[in-house]
């Protein structure tokens, strides 16, 4: 009987696999479809997927999962649900030990921080960009990404206009936490008023 569940358990994964890897190959190939609620919704289903088995996940990056997430972050941003589906990809992906270079290579954590300047208006939105790029912080590619591209005086701008939002304030104390990690890294954060701007958020609070 042991065998025989654990024979099906292998069987359930291998299809859990293959079925990733089909909809990995479809979203490649079809990124420049114009039925936006299609794509969100075989995005939706592979964050389910990717869910149930850890080991999918390598899947999905050698699929082109990151490729066609940052694709559809540049190309749909301005829809706040496509853009929140991406950023739940990319955060989840980003912890995969390969994905550093891809990210890199793809200049994804410039597109988040330009998300981050377009919806001003979207809190929400912009929690989830920066709780991605608080995930992403643990790679030294990615801290250095944030710095040149400018990130730190964009999150530290959103903080400002939103000290009233504890899960803003909270998902900006995850990003530095993870950011903070190097000489360099806290040099960035005290020249841009960033102590200061935590301490007004949090008395604010």
């Amino acid at each position: 009987l042991r065998q025989v569940e654990e024979a099906g358990a292998a069987a359930a994964a291998e299809q859990l696999q293959q079925t990733v890897s089909v909809l990995c190959s479809w979203l490649r190939a079809h990124e420049d479809l114009d039925d936006v609620g299609c794509l969100r919704s075989i995005m939706r289903i592979l964050i389910s997927l990717l869910a149930q088995d850890r080991a999918t996940e390598s899947i999905a990056v050698q699929k082109g999962l990151l490729s066609s997430a940052t694709a559809l972050l540049t190309s749909y941003g301005q829809d706040a649900e496509m853009a929140t589906v991406c950023l739940e990809l990319l955060a989840l992906l980003s912890t995969v030990e390969s994905s550093d270079t891809i990210i890199n290579r793809l200049g994804t954590v410039a597109i988040i921080v330009e998300l981050l300047r377009k919806h001003e208006g979207n809190p929400s939105l912009q929690e989830d960009a920066i709780t991605a790029l608080a995930i992403m912080m643990q790679r030294t590619r990615h801290r250095n990404a944030v710095m040149k591209c400018g990130g730190v005086a964009v999150l530290l701008g959103v903080l400002r206009q939103s000290m009233s939002s504890g899960a803003l304030v909270l998902a900006s104390c995850r990003f530095l936490s993870s950011f903070v990690v190097k000489d360099e890294c806290c040099q960035t954060v005290l020249q841009s008023g960033g102590l200061e701007l935590l301490l007004a958020a949090f008395d604010s609070e």
